[in-house]
């Protein structure tokens, strides 16, 4: 199961554009993976979206058996567990990150994508797209030859002593989603990995 339905489901319906991205759609997955099952309430706190929002995104990935609806919630189907494992194989989540010293926000989040350092060029495109989220930016960390790399540049003080504790390896990337809140820091991290995320189709076929 590829990518390409995510950015199916954000497209426009009846000339009207939607409110949640792709972002939204992977952050919300992986959290129905860890909570098991979330009302629409919660799941508009999580991502803060708008009622008429959650309702659409929800249809949509009920459509695609991505989710099912229950009484006490929405839960992942096998075909959502299916995909999330699948994802599972080359995204590590980090969570929250004490690296302020690298980045412009109050919160950091981090995201790991295993071997994808052939797709990075130079971190512009997923800082734009984290600040399209509405975050305050993202960092992107390549992992090559035991060294982390920032925008090409080498640091090897205590800015990536943290790295230590993630067991990266070579050819790994750490996007960085970095906001105001914790919420704000997660989306602009998703955002800025769904860059690197919707190209292992391409690359797949390269």
């Amino acid at each position: 199961m590829g990518m390409r339905w995510i950015e199916e489901l954000v497209r426009k319906e009846r000339k009207v554009e939607p409110n949640f991205r792709e972002h939204h759609i992977l952050m919300l997955l992986q959290n129905l993976e860890n909570k098991g099952r979330l009302s629409r309430k919660e799941i508009g706190e999580r991502l803060s979206l708008g009622e008429g929002s959650v309702r659409t995104m929800i249809r949509k990935l009920s459509e695609n058996g991505i989710v099912e609806i229950t009484p006490r919630g929405v839960v992942l189907s096998e075909r959502g567990h299916d995909f999330w494992e699948s994802m599972k194989k080359r995204i590590e989540i980090l969570g929250i990150l004490p690296c302020r010293n690298l980045t412009v926000g109050e919160k950091n989040f981090g995201i790991l994508l295993k071997g994808s350092s052939n797709l990075v060029s130079n971190g512009i495109e997923q800082r734009d797209a984290a600040v399209f989220a509405g975050g305050k930016g993202a960092t992107t960390i390549v992992m090559r030859e035991g060294r982390a790399e920032i925008a090409g540049m080498n640091y090897e003080s205590e800015e990536t002593d943290f790295l230590r504790e993630i067991h990266a390896e070579n050819g790994d990337v750490i996007v960085i989603g970095t906001g105001d809140d914790e919420i704000k820091a997660e989306m602009a991290a998703w955002a800025a990995a769904f860059t690197l995320i919707r190209r292992w189709r391409d690359e797949k076929r390269g």
